[in-house]
């Protein structure tokens, strides 16, 4: 094939640039194998990877390597999208989203309707960036579960829009839409010789409950399974936080729709908007959190004021004496609003305070911000 490749460019007067055509042998153990290939008389090289089309390949097979070059590229952009944003980045979350999906994503989810489907790995960088963009965008620490901080912005792991797109991209394949001969007879041979890219499409549906998709030639399928696994996403994350031993036990009680939460966008006070990102999510100093990486038993997280009273979200909104002058402002404002406020229990005011859906929440969010910074400075 070498040789008829060098007559043909010979006679059509080419020449072939030796320095991007390389050889690569594909073997199970990805080790770089090298033999002897000649275009005429020139060597030609052999290398353990290559970049095809934007996408590393290596002789194993695996993504892994592509999967870090996408990372690696996508983490070059958002560093150069957040700098120009400077303050804009975390003062306008909406418009963040916007600029991350049509500039960030598209690195990230490069050639996703190949890969997206495949095993993953179980770091996977892909996710990876994108939970960090969200963290930095909320202004959470690095360590603040991954489900909280999703729901919080109203998104699914990037992984299922890589799916999605590959289910996109087989039922194109499956209808024989914009397929050129070469396309469909590889499909049909993947089809025969079960090869893994069609199996994992199959295994998809069949998880989903929605295999009779793979036998049938819906022009929706990538609709209709999208649908469903962001459905089993969300039902499976708010199930997650409604566990006893959960992190985010306190963030489910008032956490109980899908959606991006509108206080990020109506409070302009940064500093205010984060403290109180920060308590709904546990992401804080409060004994109840603190105490947790101390190993200290929850009925023994006693507040630093408050001698035999566990120091929770609750208790440091509506209990804690050490910060009534702040509380009573703050309780006088919300009594204002919500009339019964004063004559409810504890239980329903703390649902109040942190509930985003009302006109509250930048009055919780001022009394959080004073509260802390009181409480930093009287510990030592």
């Amino acid at each position: 094939m070498l040789d008829a490749l060098k007559s043909y460019t010979e006679k059509n007067g080419m020449t072939l640039n030796l320095k991007k055509t390389k050889v690569m042998i594909f073997n199970k153990s990805g080790r770089h194998m090298r033999r002897n290939f000649y275009f005429g008389d020139d060597k030609l090289e052999t290398t353990r990877q290559y970049k095809y089309l934007g996408f590393i390949v290596t002789p194993s097979g695996e993504i892994t390597t592509g999967l870090n070059d996408l990372r690696d590229r996508a983490l070059k952009a958002f560093m150069k999208m957040k700098k120009i944003q400077g303050i804009s980045f975390r003062r306008y979350p909406l418009i963040t989203l916007k600029l991350f999906s049509a500039l960030i994503e598209p690195i990230l989810l490069y050639a996703s309707d190949f890969w997206g489907i495949l095993k993953l790995p179980k770091n996977n960088p892909i996710e990876n960036v994108f939970i960090s963009f969200c963290k930095q965008l909320l202004g959470v620490q690095k360590q603040t579960t991954n489900v909280g901080v999703l729901l919080q912005l109203g998104k699914v792991p990037l992984s299922l829009l890589a799916q999605k797109r590959c289910l996109k991209n087989w039922s194109r394949i499956v209808n024989n839409i914009k397929c050129n001969s070469m396309v469909t007879m590889s499909h049909e041979n993947a089809i025969l010789e079960n090869l893994t890219w069609t199996t994992s499409i199959e295994n998809k549906l069949s998880e989903i409950g929605m295999r009779e998709l793979f036998l049938g030639k819906d022009k929706e399928i990538h609709t209709k399974a999208s649908q469903r696994m962001n459905d089993i996403f969300y039902q499976g994350a708010f199930f997650s936080i409604q566990q006893e031993d959960s992190k985010l036990r306190t963030y489910s009680l008032f956490k109980t729709s899908i959606g991006y939460e509108e206080y990020l966008s109506k409070n302009q006070n940064i500093k205010e908007r984060i403290s109180l990102t920060k308590l709904r999510l546990s992401n804080h100093l409060l004994m109840i959190e603190k105490g947790r990486h101390e190993k200290i038993e929850r009925d023994s997280r006693f507040c630093p004021f408050c001698p035999q009273q566990v120091e929770d979200e609750q208790h440091f909104l509506i209990d804690c004496e050490c910060y009534t002058g702040y509380r009573n402002i703050l309780f006088q404002k919300i009594a204002e609003t919500v009339i019964s406020f004063p004559y409810i229990d504890k239980a329903q005011q703390f649902s109040i305070l942190m509930n985003t859906s009302n006109n509250t929440s930048n009055l919780t969010a001022q009394f959080i911000s004073k509260a802390m910074i009181l409480r930093e400075s009287l510990i030592p």
